[in-house]
């Protein structure tokens, strides 16, 4: 049996090689920063007018959240899946939803999520922050993840639940975000995505 070290490496080298080269640490376009500086009620209703396209805003937040992981890397993942052409395909697909009848599914597009890395997401593993358990793809979504997908979401990468329950705080890496939704309180830090959803026992998500 491979132990935890070769694991987390193996795990690493697959993660490395799904992202673009052209993704590795660049200064974003400003038309990316106005996305992802834009709040979620406005960003609701640029996507359901179609001003901004599913496939923009998402790549948009996706740029982002490859530069966060990037710099809280440094210390600790703040990403644990990345999958760019499933999530860019999603988007389109609702893009294309939006322009033939007007809306979204049962509502207009929202703004790309996050799957915390203990929401079950099919095709990918779920290890609660254990690498023991980073062995079995699971082959259905978590109700949650269908819900947010019925509204429109896209799915767009999944935050760690590390194994001792702290992420990096990006304000001070001195500190952690706290809990086990702390990759995804560090992304939202960030603004590597425009909302999540915590799995928490206490339903929070924290990034000060």
């Amino acid at each position: 049996m491979p132990s935890w070290s070769q694991l987390a490496a193996d795990k690493k080298q697959r993660q490395q090689k799904e992202i673009p080269q052209d993704w590795l640490i660049t200064p974003p376009p400003e038309t990316n920063l106005h996305i992802t500086n834009t709040d979620v009620d406005v960003l609701l209703k640029k996507l359901a007018s179609a001003e901004w396209s599913s496939v923009a805003v998402t790549t948009a937040f996706y740029k982002r959240a490859i530069i966060a992981q990037q710099l809280v890397n440094l210390n600790v993942n703040c990403l644990t899946e990345i999958f760019v052409e499933r999530a860019l395909a999603r988007a389109a697909e609702l893009d294309e939803a939006l322009k033939k009848t007007g809306k979204g599914r049962r509502s207009p597009p929202w703004p790309p999520d996050i799957p915390q890395g203990s929401v079950m997401y099919k095709g990918f593993r779920n290890n609660d922050g254990l690498h023991l358990l980073d062995r079995k793809l699971r082959g259905k979504n978590a109700v949650l993840v269908d819900i947010l997908e019925e509204c429109g979401a896209v799915p767009f990468v999944r935050t760690n639940l590390p194994q001792t329950v702290m992420n990096t705080n990006p304000y001070n890496r001195s500190l952690t975000s706290g809990g086990s939704s702390g990759g995804e309180g560090a992304l939202l830090a960030l603004k590597g995505s425009p909302l999540g959803v915590g799995s928490d026992i206490g339903g929070y998500v924290l990034s000060i």
